[in-house]
């Protein structure tokens, strides 16, 4: 920034090309702080020596209240949605409105329960919020309120992408006046597709937004290699994403701007947790065990869920993690999340009943080209091992087992092209959703083996959560797509197993 250096970023190569919109995204990504740092040092706190410590402790108040417009407000405020302001009202009859970050918020008159909001920031589109209307009345107010809490970090990322990078940071002018030209810009292009902002180059693929939250994977502008487009088609069609592809295709671009208008069976809902157990308010999860298995020895595991029950452990899935991280709130109680690698036999036979008996829930990895099959991956350090068929996975399914991908033929992705890195991840998510008919958000790396050349690829592909094999407890501060997982043997003693799950305790 202004010559000073302050960072690095490792992203993938594909067809010779990072574009130019995904390294812009990319350096918002991870430098949108430190840029919008500069932007107010240079701006709103111009000349004061404590400018740094200024964006450090009140610079996420200061930008609500640029891009708001909303000068005088002090931070909770923006966080009331008891707070009334006058303004215009629009009467919304079909369930979609559109809200652009830098005008006038209504107040809306809707005719349903419930309504999806398009937020778009400079006119790019950022994702769709579900809020709920009350006697078919949303306040402006309550209207902010939600996109706020809905896009939280990823607010500030967008802005800096479409309002500062690029530009000079020294001129007297506003962010959300900055916002609102380029929304005036995008307008005046040409080739915009039919269910988003985005202007889509000639001769590329363009695959639309993955469902997921905010903020996380879905978020990031990817290029994705010609040679897997096969794949990543299917994978995008089965999914439901918008798609455009030319007659010539020179190159492919995930473009988490190309939204397609919301249904009902798109609509991402809210997860809720459901506790097992009494929890004491005296006890809250900040970092949290997320287990991982592999086989079992049904003695041994009955006497870890045993514990785990016995101390006031209850189960959780990725979005309640995903939630705790983005608002960087601890869960109540004591939260575990079990997983299992492989999809071996003896799941089902053996740890599902036991998870059942004892109250707790999992997710299973499967390796998609060996579902029903044998572990042949692992044929030079052991036995081959019968693994579950779709039958029993279909089943498992219905019991509220979870199921996330380990690709198609469990090889370590570092070692692989980007080609082969997508393939693995396109494939298998297609499959699952096809098999499963539910969307597949998490990846386990085989061998625990990712980088961010990796993780960035993955991402691409529609995968919100991805985990390794290192021995911590996940916090706060982890990248969703980077998650640390406790391996639990077979040769673990409950000693053992009480030492490793008490690792931050």
């Amino acid at each position: 920034i202004e010559g000073e250096e302050i960072g690095n970023l490792e992203l993938p190569v594909c067809d010779g090309l990072v574009a130019g919109s995904v390294l812009a995204d990319a350096i918002a990504a991870k430098f949108a702080w430190e840029i919008l740092g500069k932007f107010f040092e240079n701006t709103i706190w111009k000349g004061q020596n404590s400018a740094k410590e200024l964006h450090n402790k009140i610079g996420w108040t200061a930008f609500l209240q640029d891009i708001w417009g909303r000068a005088h407000w002090k931070g909770d405020r923006f966080y009331d949605s008891q707070v009334w302001e006058e303004t215009t009202r629009r009467s919304i009859d079909n369930g979609f409105v559109v809200i652009e970050i830098s005008e006038e918020i209504p107040h809306l008159e809707v005719a349903l329960p419930e309504i999806d909001v398009l937020l778009t920031i400079g006119g790019a589109a950022i994702g769709i919020v579900t809020v709920n209307s009350e006697y078919n009345f949303i306040s402006s107010q309550v209207l902010r309120v939600a996109l706020i809490n809905a896009t939280g970090v990823e607010l500030c990322r967008a802005c800096v992408r479409e309002g500062l990078l690029g530009k000079p940071l020294n001129e007297a002018i506003s962010l959300r006046s900055r916002l609102a030209q380029a929304k005036a810009k995008r307008q005046q292009q040409t080739g915009i597709l039919p269910f988003t902002s985005y202007l889509a180059p000639p001769n590329y693929a363009v695959l639309g937004r993955h469902l997921g939250a905010i903020g996380t994977s879905a978020s990031r502008r990817a290029m994705l290699p010609v040679a897997a487009m096969r794949d990543l088609l299917e994978m995008s069609d089965r999914a439901g994403s918008a798609i455009q592809v030319p007659p010539v295709v020179e190159r492919i671009l995930y473009a988490p701007d190309a939204i397609r208008l919301p249904s009902q069976n798109l609509r991402s809902l809210q997860p809720k947790i459901q506790h097992t157990t009494d929890l004491s308010e005296n006890i809250l999860t900040e970092k949290l065990p997320i287990l991982m298995y592999r086989r079992i020895i049904p003695a041994a595991f009955e006497e870890q869920l045993r514990y785990l029950r016995d101390n006031g452990y209850y189960s959780i899935g990725w979005e309640d993690w995903l939630i705790a991280i983005a608002s960087k709130t601890p869960l109540p109680g004591k939260a575990v999340l079990i997983t299992f690698d492989g999809g071996y036999q003896d799941f089902y036979e053996y740890a599902w009943p036991l998870l059942k008996t004892y109250g707790f829930k999992a997710t299973v990895f499967l390796v998609c080209d060996r579902v029903g099959k044998t572990n042949n991956w692992e044929k030079a350090d052991s036995e081959e091992i019968q693994l579950m068929g779709w039958s029993e996975i279909r089943q498992l399914q219905q019991q509220e087992i979870d199921f996330g991908s380990l690709g198609i033929t469990y090889q370590p992705l570092t070692t692989l092209s980007a080609v082969e890195i997508v393939r693995e991840a396109a494939r298998s998510r297609r499959i699952l959703e096809q098999v499963l008919g539910v969307s597949i958000k998490a990846f386990a790396y085989p061998y625990g083996d990712f980088d961010p050349v990796v993780q960035h690829l993955i991402g691409a592909c529609g995968y919100t959560f991805g985990v390794g094999s290192w021995s911590s407890l996940s916090s706060f501060s982890d990248n969703l797509l980077g998650l640390p997982r406790i391996e639990i043997t077979g040769n673990d003693g409950l000693q053992e197993f009480e030492s490793k799950l008490n690792l931050g305790w």
